[in-house]
């Protein structure tokens, strides 16, 4: 039961902080709005939070794309994650590309979660024992 509910605690941190990209891309679509919409005086301070954001943005990406390298290449698990944490794809769309129900695709992204999180848990585990000799 423990070991259970620690692997859907590792499911949803590792979930958060692929949505939190998305959250990013988000934000960083409406600051290019707001960028247009502010006067001369602002468009300076405008353009440099938008650069700071999208460099943020950038690194996340690159952090998730790493992140996702480690699992199995070509697997389906691999292909749910890319589709939605990096091209930004909705269930719906990536349900058609993989010719699977909504149901069997939220299944294969929570696999993918979990094989994730003891990729991650493997390699920090390596790098404290790298650290400790």
């Amino acid at each position: 039961m423990a070991r259970t509910e620690t692997r859907q605690d590792a499911a949803r941190q590792v979930k958060r902080f692929l949505s939190g990209y998305r959250d990013g891309l988000r934000q960083r679509r409406s600051m290019e709005a707001w960028t247009t919409a502010a006067g001369p005086p602002d468009a300076d301070r405008a353009r440099r939070e938008y650069d700071a954001c999208a460099r943020e943005l950038e690194a996340r990406r690159r952090g998730i794309r790493e992140a996702i390298e480690l699992l199995r290449a070509g697997s389906p698990e691999r292909a749910v994650l890319g589709m939605r944490y990096l091209d930004g794809l909705p269930w719906a769309e990536i349900q058609r590309l993989l010719h699977m129900s909504r149901a069997s695709c939220f299944r294969l992204h929570m696999t993918a979660l979990g094989q994730l999180e003891a990729l991650l848990q493997d390699r920090r585990r390596d790098q404290n024992e790298n650290i400790e000799t």
